[in-house]
């Protein structure tokens, strides 16, 4: 399948290798699904990515494997930036705390995110793909 073309992907991972209610494993757990996300990056390359996660994913303990995950995406292309984002914050009721990965080629995109939501201009061009 050809997925050249795609501005945006977006998705979540799975929450237990970095969840604090969890044991914490990180990369050594067999849920932790980064690298896959990274061969669809590789295979995609969009112009934009966020990556989803729990808070507990911007935890200290992690930092030497977000630093890395930052290395491997800087030889595709992208420059990484993490956030903590409150949900509350954008309108929805709910204090649930979310770590966001976003990712943009480099010199391509900025991310500006405010206490507004990120609203699209021109949704028509904006392909879209299912993988």
């Amino acid at each position: 399948m050809d997925y050249k073309g795609i501005d945006l992907l977006a998705g979540g991972l799975p929450y237990p290798p970095f969840s604090v209610a969890g044991k914490q494993l990180g990369e050594q757990d067999e849920r932790n699904l980064f690298n896959d996300a990274i061969d669809i990056v590789d295979a995609a390359r969009p112009r934009a990515i966020m990556i989803e996660n729990v808070r507990g994913f911007l935890d200290a303990v992690f930092h030497d494997y977000r630093e890395k995950l930052k290395k491997q995406l800087k030889k595709l292309g992208y420059q990484t930036d993490w956030r903590l984002l409150i949900a509350s914050d954008f309108g929805v009721p709910q204090l649930r705390p979310a770590s966001l990965l976003l990712l943009s080629k480099l010199n391509a995109l900025s991310f500006s995110i405010g206490l507004n939501p990120i609203r699209i201009i021109h949704p028509q061009s904006v392909t879209r793909c299912t993988i």
